[in-house]
């Protein structure tokens, strides 16, 4: 570390730049050297001047009776960097009083370098910082104590729309509240001014916030609106945004089990049912221990599955296999054994059949969602439009 020293010839609109440089570990003692000057303290609080990053100290010498002024460490006769502080910290001037209460720190007493002068007992000076003018799109979101909290903050340029610096989905950079699910994006607190990107930040001289208000609910879940999304998710919790239209592609959600399923009212259409049927995907039987039953239905086998307000339309179920370990074939809507579950407002239609090399015995049921239940209920359910393809 270096120590900068300057002196001050004749009088302050004369000071020099010559600087003695000392390194570390020099033994120069610059108070007793200069002892017949005045001796300025400027603490950077945070800030870097040159190669210093603590306190840099001038030494002026005055000469004629000229006023005994000094000048801002900022000044060009001293250096042409100035001094600066790293994340867009403004220098706000230069202070004779640092007060310090627990992490609060306040400054009083600014030293003004046109009138004010200095003694022979010198000063020091502290330099008061100012946060950087930022501009953002706050996320925000009002707890159970009724106080409003930021979920997330985006820093974005005067006149920029949250989408011309994030372009993804909205709702992702909306979490943030542990434990919750951002599911809409509103520009006012009551939720009715749904966000659309049109709003652009006015920028202006202070560090400003856009605030967007998130609805959230809680848990987590992965949003979907769309078919590739719905395909990823089949083993997540799913919050539905959409009516999805799979286009005939096959899905399922045997691997759900867990999970939780909130349709919003939406509708998943046009499928064909995906099941595996090789002996890995065999299991006991309803009737007797051995492994040679296959089970075919949207959800497969449930524990502890949540379904909640959706309709699967247009189901086509087509059982296709010639597998000789397999005695019966199990198909129904939603699961064939359910276990702890829970389907509320769920309604299925769509086709069930089977190929002319399938000859294992097929049970199908179409009057309810399950074939076998435990601790599971079923509530407001639909499947008169289940029809089988004899």
């Amino acid at each position: 570390m270096f120590k900068k020293l300057a002196i001050g010839t004749a009088c302050i609109l004369t000071v020099s730049a010559a600087a003695a440089l000392s390194a570390c570990g020099d033994e120069i003692d610059y108070d007793d050297k200069y002892a017949d000057r005045v001796k300025v303290v400027y603490e950077l609080e945070g800030g870097k001047y040159l190669n210093s990053t603590t306190s840099v100290s001038h030494y002026y010498e005055f000469k004629g009776g000229a006023p005994r002024r000094i000048l801002p460490l900022e000044d060009k006769s001293f250096s042409e960097g100035g001094v600066t502080r790293d994340g867009g910290f403004v220098l706000d001037g230069w202070y004779r009083t640092k007060t310090v209460e627990g992490e609060a720190v306040e400054y009083s007493d600014r030293w003004n370098f046109e009138t004010d002068v200095v003694t022979d007992d010198g000063v020091t000076l502290y330099a008061k910082w100012n946060s950087p003018i930022v501009y953002s799109f706050d996320f925000v979101y009002t707890d159970a104590n009724g106080v409003e909290r930021v979920a997330n903050s985006y820093k974005v340029n005067a006149g920029n729309t949250f989408g011309d610096v994030w372009q993804n989905d909205v709702l992702t950079y909306a979490n943030g509240y542990e434990g919750h699910t951002a599911i809409a994006v509103y520009y006012d607190p009551e939720h009715k001014i749904p966000f659309d990107d049109s709003v652009r930040h006015p920028g202006g001289e202070e560090s400003t916030a856009v605030k967007l208000y998130v609805e959230y609910i809680e848990g987590s879940y992965t949003i979907v609106r769309t078919a590739a999304q719905l395909k990823a998710a089949r083993s997540r919790n799913i919050y539905l945004l959409a009516d999805i239209d799979m286009e005939g592609k096959p899905l399922s959600f045997t691997n759900f089990n867990g999970k939780t399923f909130i349709g919003n009212g939406h509708t998943v259409s046009n499928f064909t049912l995906e099941y595996g049927n090789s002996r890995y995907d065999l299991v006991p039987d309803f009737e007797d221990e051995k492994k040679k039953a296959l089970c075919v239905a949207l959800f497969g086998n449930a524990e502890n599955v949540t379904v909640k307000d959706v309709s699967f339309e247009n189901m086509t179920v087509t059982v296709d296999t010639f597998l000789s370990d397999i005695d019966k074939i199990y198909v129904a809507p939603l699961a064939v054994s359910a276990k702890n579950s829970t389907f509320e407002n769920v309604s299925v239609a769509g086709t069930f059949g089977a190929t002319d090399r399938t000859t294992a015995q097929i049970i199908y049921v179409t009057d309810r969602g399950t074939f076998v239940s435990e601790g599971t209920s079923e509530t407001g359910c639909d499947f008169g439009k289940v029809t089988v393809k004899k």
